[in-house]
């Protein structure tokens, strides 16, 4: 949505790159002064902050200070992380949690959702490629143990493949089922 910045308030490492609100930008409330760069320049864009849940004012001290500076549409999604985790709605990985992931050769399987003769061009390393348009055929690809972590990328924020075979593995039963949604570009 135009005019509008999502914004997660807490640590990047520990809890942005792992898990956010897709769309989401990180601004960690301890780095909030080194970071304002990343805000609108549109003072009268809407920002919505978020963080842990009712429990954590890392949220609230953030939409204090972008008060402060002068945006006057500023909200906090006070239920948080927690929340949108409850509701089951898609959550996003950072290209830090990817590499993160590959460089301690964890459990996952990373799925480029793009068709395949986009994929053929180049994917992420460690990925396989399922498009989107041929899950159901390629189903016996994904990990027999359902709690396994699927990432899902295709080509990029304006792309949707990445979210639509999330959702398909979702209804599959997997618990733990991500998007990356930078994706390839990135």
């Amino acid at each position: 949505v135009k005019d509008v910045m999502i914004i997660d308030s807490r640590p990047a490492a520990r809890q942005f790159d792992p898990g956010h609100i897709p769309g989401a930008i990180n601004i960690p409330d301890s780095q909030f002064d080194k970071q304002v760069d990343k805000l609108p320049a549109d003072k009268s864009s809407l920002l919505i902050f978020y963080c842990g849940g009712v429990d954590c004012m890392l949220s609230h001290n953030s939409a204090f200070k972008a008060e402060k500076l002068g945006y006057s549409k500023v909200s906090v999604y006070a239920e948080g992380m927690p929340d949108w985790k409850e509701r089951g709605e898609m959550v996003s990985v950072s290209a830090a949690y990817l590499k993160k992931l590959m460089d301690d050769k964890a459990a996952y399987a990373l799925i480029d959702a793009r068709p395949r003769r986009v994929a053929d061009k180049g994917m992420i390393p460690t990925a396989i490629n399922i498009p989107d348009s041929e899950f159901d055929k390629h189903i016996d690809k994904l990990p027999a143990d359902k709690a396994t972590q699927l990432i899902y990328y295709c080509g990029g924020l304006d792309c949707v493949l990445s979210d639509k075979s999330a959702a398909k593995a979702k209804k599959l039963g997997y618990a733990n089922v991500v998007t990356y949604p930078e994706g390839y570009p990135e």
